[in-house]
């Protein structure tokens, strides 16, 4: 262990002394005092602090000379022989205290017949520990002890860093090398440790006490706040008295997670060089499994092509063989932009689709996640595009032979929120018992196929894509900006194939009546 003052005063071949601690166990009179002079929380709180060195001087002001953590051992010289009753003991102590000096040592017996009880008076008023050393006690004697003791504490501590260090390298080599490396953490710190996913809900680690429930919504809220960060951090708190330690996993830009440390004592060096090689191990493990990540984004990002294409056979026979599940239809169509921190949204829905048994797929398309999800998991959604804070567009119930019609559904309600300031919209509560629903009918989308077919037949002539230029454009409210970024072209580029869409189907484009009558008509167009 590291010295201390307590721990000085027990080390019986120095014979040191508390001074004012009753009469038998100080060579000062202590009946101004009694025997509790120094058991004050102040008090104690310096004795049992490491001492980092000790120094000897009988300077008046030796602060320049000291740093920290020092016990301070004086004759007493700088006091005056003579009449140290006369010496200003306050100041002398308060630029001790301001120095970081835990403690003094006076030399008894010496120059001096006992301490003077005007430097007692002085270190009990200011809860300053005062140790008496015995004559014949040479200060060297202390000053040799505590850097034994520290020198020990040192070996002690770097042979128990690299035990440490051996045993969490070990267990990462076993199957389960994360659970098994947080419980090695667990077992040498002797403290609780947690895991958390990307979308900051605990993740079972077998054998590992894991943090105490009662605490699990403040570190909750504190894991959500340091991975919305989206950077590499470390956060720590105090919780119900309880210390907690949080620090991501994972790279910026794309945390993987939190790792949740709950201890009572402060973690020192050994303890956290340890912890940050458990970090990095946990980090490198969740790293190596982003490429497979990468492969299933495109696998299901290619799964909802063939479905709006048509191919949901294909599409449900690939997402059940990988997956082991596919939504039934009808389903719900639920739309989240996803251009900015995407890698946590996909962590959350990852987990939702795992725990939903295959009722809920969901992939990545032109900067938006899109969510398939059987009727009864849409709230399931929701929450967890609230816990992220995203705001969410919900479609109508469809087949997936009207999955179009779906994703442009959840489009409008996911605009309608976003107008409104809400955190989510269904497309029937706003919008699909309106105008339109009354238009919805075989003659609207037989007249509206019939609007658009001069566009589809320029596109189909000249392999161009008016239609999807058109649409994308009225889609994000005849933005030129946001527009030309979905699409990835220019906004000159666009604006050209939005005239040309103009000239080909007849109406001014720049006013509002025509491209209400060229929205409605791409919409029904889609109906149908």
């Amino acid at each position: 262990m590291e010295p201390t003052i307590d721990g000085l005063l027990a080390v019986r071949e120095l014979r040191l002394r508390l001074a004012g601690t009753g009469p038998g166990g100080s060579a000062t009179d202590t009946t101004a005092y009694g025997i509790d002079a120094f058991d004050d929380t102040v008090s104690r709180r310096r004795r049992t602090a490491p001492v980092d060195w000790v120094h000897s001087s009988d300077l008046d002001d030796p602060t320049e000379f000291l740093s920290p953590g020092t016990l301070l051992l004086t004759d007493g010289s700088q006091f005056g022989l003579e009449h140290p009753d006369r010496y200003d003991f306050g100041p002398y102590i308060d630029r001790l205290i301001g120095a970081g000096v835990i403690g003094l040592g006076f030399a008894t017996q010496f120059l001096h017949a006992g301490t003077p009880p005007q430097l007692l008076a002085a270190c009990v008023d200011r809860s300053f520990p005062l140790v008496e050393v015995p004559d014949r006690i040479p200060f060297i004697a202390i000053i040799r002890h505590v850097a034994e003791a520290t020198a020990a504490e040192r070996t002690r501590a770097m042979e128990w860093s690299l035990g440490a260090q051996r045993a969490i390298a070990l267990a990462a080599l076993k199957p389960d090398g994360i659970s098994a490396i947080l419980v090695e953490l667990e077992s040498r710190l002797a403290c609780r440790v947690a895991l958390f996913d990307g979308a900051a809900r605990p993740v079972r680690v077998p054998a590992a006490r894991g943090v105490d429930l009662a605490l699990l919504p403040t570190i909750t809220d504190e894991v959500v706040a340091v991975l919305r960060r989206g950077r590499r951090a470390a956060s720590r708190l105090d919780a119900g008295g309880a210390r907690v330690t949080v620090q991501t996993l994972g790279q910026p830009g794309g945390l993987r997670g939190a790792l949740v440390l709950q201890h009572e004592q402060p973690l020192d060096r050994a303890a956290t060089e340890l912890v940050t090689s458990v970090i990095a191990l946990a980090s490198l493990a969740l790293e190596q499994n982003r490429a497979l990540d990468e492969s299933r984004r495109a696998l299901r990002a290619g799964l909802l092509e063939l479905l709006l294409a048509g191919s949901t056979a294909v599409a449900r026979q690939t997402a059940t063989a990988v997956w082991g599940g596919f939504p039934d239809d009808p389903v719900t169509v639920a739309l989240l932009e996803s251009s900015a921190g995407g890698a946590e949204l996909r962590d959350a829905l990852e987990i939702l689709a795992d725990e939903s048994a295959g009722s809920v797929f969901h992939a990545e398309r032109a900067g938006r996640t899109i969510v398939l999800v059987e009727a009864g998991g849409v709230d399931a959604v929701t929450e967890v595009a609230a816990r992220l804070g995203r705001v969410v567009g919900l479609s109508s119930l469809v087949a997936y032979a009207e999955l179009a019609v779906g994703v442009d559904e959840a489009a409008h309600a996911l605009r309608h929120a976003a107008r409104t300031g809400a955190t989510s919209a269904r497309f029937d509560d706003f919008l699909g018992d309106g105008v339109l629903g009354l238009l919805h009918s075989e003659k609207a989308e037989r007249v509206a196929a019939r609007v658009i077919a001069p566009l589809a037949d320029y596109d189909a002539e000249h392999d161009g894509d008016l239609i999807e230029a058109l649409d994308v454009w009225l889609d994000e409210g005849c933005s030129w900006e946001r527009a030309s970024q979905r699409l990835g072209i220019h906004r000159h580029t666009l604006r050209s194939r939005i005239r040309q869409a103009g000239k080909v189907l007849g109406v001014d484009l720049d006013g509002f009546e025509g491209r209400l009558e060229a929205w409605t008509a791409l919409r029904f167009r889609a109906r149908g």
